[in-house]
């Protein structure tokens, strides 16, 4: 995993995110693949509790998605 790879996503090490309850400070990145990556935060207030937050990429249009749904009137049809 590159530095390339942390910025990305947008997250480097000290960025702070905030949630409707809290905000986390990112770690480290704990992994990525296609569809995103995980990275250890901290709590801002209590560094001591620990999280592994998960952040998906933006797929852009629906037609360049890996994950393929499938219709299920099609299944209704003689």
């Amino acid at each position: 995993m590159s530095d390339s790879d942390e910025d990305d996503l947008g997250f480097v090490p000290g960025t702070v995110v905030e949630s409707s309850k809290n905000k986390y400070v990112i770690v480290k990145l704990l992994g990525a693949g296609g569809f995103g990556a995980v990275y250890r935060v901290h709590d801002q207030k209590d560094p001591t509790k620990m999280f592994a937050m998960k952040v998906e990429k933006k797929i852009e249009t629906r037609k360049h998605s890996k994950l393929k749904m499938e219709d299920p009137s099609s299944s209704l049809i003689p």
